[in-house]
């Protein structure tokens, strides 16, 4: 028996969630141009409309059974399609005002309202949020529709198609023959595929400075594919010298943000597990959060000065797939290489969770810096805090090998090796500054 607190809390969503889409509306009346008043239905007309839904919602299971009443709930969809035909011929043929948005969003706003006076209340009002979202989401996306040229539309399919399409199919056939290993290498792939994609748009939107938002934000997801997808955009501007600064700025900060994720990482694991805070584990992580930040803070500065440069630049495709799929097979070598080295001879020796965790942290760092945490009863504090930070070494380094799958002349090559050999000494220099007593 629904209590009348029930029937007010699904009434309210309803009611909300319909002037929630309103309020949108009437901003995006405010906002046009050739706007008359009260064209479109605002706030009121769009809550009222979620609230009868509401209450047709709520009376359709009033017997208590359980099942709708299939009869009223027609009626009242009815006489909603009457109403907005007749709002439609007014504003269409009276006005001559195209356009049938509104008209959908009203038919949506009702059954909104239903969902929640049939009990779906959080369906209702994630609904709401969703279709608020879309609305708002018009003049971004008719900015970068202006924006698109074919291939990078071609580009955004692709990607589209291989994350959605086929994505499923190939988690389904690892899961059926168990071979886990053949998903990772394709959401490698497809990862390397979304940040080149992400890289080439910032890049050519807002010069290095989006070349700098995205190399921050991407290496936070994977460090790996960013750098490979940041050094293609850089390697098509003409001036070596500028290619050679632009990297030189990029590489340390893709490493440093990394680095700085897999320390939180490394922190968090820990704890969660061995329900315990280490405190060198957190000094050495606060160190190289606190490196990253300086280094943030600098190539900010440095990539400032190439934002004229790089939009110069004639990018000539946004997509790198021969990039991704060498980056794929080295993922997979390693990966394979990972999961072999446990079952040899040396299996038992002691320094193998150090050994496994630098050739780990040359794979996925992420999941071994994660799969620590889940050993740490097993290891000894010196191994723990080894491991954290000879992980984030490897994964340092291993830009070297993913980086070489992006055609770079060796000067840049140089450039890079160079600073994943410096940046891969932070947590070592570290290392040996905390947790001394362990050597």
């Amino acid at each position: 028996m629904m209590t009348p607190a029930d029937f007010l809390i699904r009434m309210l969503i309803a009611l909300l969630g319909g002037m929630l889409i309103g309020l949108e509306r009437e901003r995006a009346q405010a906002s046009s141009i050739t706007r008359e008043k009260g064209s479109i239905p605002g706030l009121r007309s769009f809550g009222l409309l979620s609230l009868f839904g509401g209450l047709i919602g709520y009376l359709s299971m009033a017997q208590g059974d359980q099942r709708v009443d299939v009869s009223l709930v027609a009626v009242s969809y009815l006489a909603l399609s009457a109403l907005v035909i007749l709002y439609a011929y007014s504003r269409m043929v009276k006005r001559g005002v195209s356009g049938i948005t509104t008209y959908i969003v009203m038919f949506t706003t009702f059954v909104i309202g239903f969902l929640s006076g049939i009990g779906l209340v959080l369906e209702s009002a994630a609904s709401s949020v969703i279709v608020t979202l879309v609305l708002a989401l018009k003049n971004p996306a008719e900015r970068i529709a202006m924006t698109l040229n074919y291939d990078e539309l071609l580009a955004m399919l692709e990607v589209a198609a291989l994350a959605l399409v086929f994505g499923p199919l190939i988690q389904s056939y690892a899961e059926q023959s168990g071979l886990s290993i053949v998903f990772k290498i394709y959401l490698f792939f497809t990862i390397i595929l979304m940040i080149s994609f992400a890289s080439y748009m910032t890049a050519k939107a807002w010069g290095a400075k989006g070349l700098f938002y995205a190399a921050l934000l991407g290496s936070l997801v994977n460090s790996e594919a960013t750098a490979s997808s940041t050094a293609l955009v850089v390697s098509r501007i003409g001036n070596l010298v500028d290619r050679k600064r632009l990297l030189g700025s990029l590489i340390p900060l893709i490493i440093a943000t990394a680095q700085a994720k897999l320390a939180i990482l490394g922190i968090i694991g820990t704890y969660l597990f061995a329900d315990i805070i280490y405190g060198d584990v957190v000094l050495a992580g606060l160190l190289i959060v606190l490196v990253a930040v300086v280094i943030g803070y600098i190539s900010a500065a440095k990539t400032s000065t190439y934002t004229s440069t790089l939009q110069q630049v004639e990018i000539q495709s946004p997509l790198s797939w021969s990039t991704a799929l060498k980056g794929a097979v080295a993922y997979g070598v390693l990966t394979g290489l990972f999961f072999i080295l446990p079952k040899t001879s040396i299996g038992s020796w002691y320094g193998m969770p150090l050994l496994l965790s630098f050739i780990g942290g040359l794979v996925n760092a992420t999941a071994v810096i994660l799969s620590i945490g889940t050993s740490v009863a097993s290891l000894t504090h010196c191994q723990i805090i080894s491991s954290i930070l000879l992980t984030i070494s490897a994964a340092s380094l291993n830009k070297i090998l993913y980086i070489n799958t992006a055609r770079l002349s060796r000067e840049e090559l140089k450039t890079i090796i160079a600073w994943s050999i410096i940046m891969s000494l932070v947590p070592i220099i570290i290392l040996l500054a905390v947790a001394s007593n362990c050597f």
